[in-house]
């Protein structure tokens, strides 16, 4: 460790912000500019360091913010006719900005069922290769285009917030839709009613109050926030009530007026679920 504190110190001076591995001398850039290597040789510039050359950057180091340079251009959605799992993924699609196909299934029928990975919708068919679980579609098209945080910690955070909200929402499902039990199905809606709604968006109006801007993660739209603001939507809808949860109601409205999510939202016919 001893040999190499002199090129530690080094990179420390020649940069504004620099974090260098043992083996990574500290790339030249301008007075004034910014680059940062991490401990795994990647480099990242600033808009000002046009002389900062970025190495061999592995894939997974590549920010998220990133469109990747392999994105598909055939993407077919396939589900019911409803919001439902599919509209996460939906959302993402849409606030990007990318064209896709958007199927909406009014039958799913024995042969049908057989066609898909695991008898099950959605699915994502990507240059005719199909993919299923909603929660990993949705994941994978976050990445992709852009809604994913630029670290591993923002990631972290957005996984956190996903599988919570996943927690909600399958409670949800199971008391509208599975419940055979009237008697079991008005009690499993009540203890969402009084309970378990309101203590989950306590702790969205906690980790927003905790993320310091409008968003769960960062200074612009993750998957976090769309997964959340569809959470709710779906709440609303059954007549619940966020009044209480001011960070939450400001989020769902931010979300809600973007552009490409606004003119979506008002077109989207209403279904059920």
């Amino acid at each position: 460790m001893r040999c190499y504190l002199p090129l530690i110190l080094h990179c420390l001076l020649s940069c504004d912000r620099v974090y260098c591995s043992a083996d990574t001398p500290c790339p030249t850039s301008r007075s004034g500019s910014g680059c940062t290597t991490d401990v795994v040789d990647q480099t990242y510039c600033t808009a000002d360091t046009d002389d900062c050359a970025r190495r061999n950057i592995p894939d997974k180091a590549i920010k998220s913010s990133e469109k990747s340079k392999t994105a598909p251009t055939n993407l077919k959605l396939v589900y019911f006719n409803g919001r439902g799992r599919a509209e996460v993924s939906r959302l993402i699609l849409v606030a990007a900005g990318e064209q896709f196909e958007d199927v909406r299934l009014e039958t799913f029928l024995p042969e049908d069922k057989a066609k898909t990975p695991f008898g099950q919708l959605p699915v994502l068919e990507i240059d005719g290769k199909m993919y299923a679980q909603s929660v990993a579609i949705a994941t994978y098209l976050a990445r992709e285009f852009g809604f994913y945080g630029e670290t591993n910690l923002d990631a972290l955070r957005i996984d956190e917030i996903v599988q919570l909200t996943q927690e909600i929402m399958n409670a949800a499902y199971t008391a509208y839709f599975y419940e055979p039990d009237e008697n079991k199905q008005a009690e499993l809606i009540r203890e969402l009613q009084e309970k378990q709604f309101p203590r989950y968006l306590g702790y969205y109006e906690k980790l927003l109050k905790d993320s310091g801007t409008s968003y769960f993660v960062g200074n612009s739209l993750t998957l976090a926030d769309l997964i959340v603001y569809d959470a709710v939507f779906s709440f609303l809808q059954r007549a619940y009530s966020i009044d209480g949860f001011p960070r939450v109601e400001a989020l769902c409205q931010l979300v809600e007026s973007l552009p490409n999510i606004q003119t979506y939202v008002a077109q989207r016919e209403k279904t059920p679920f």
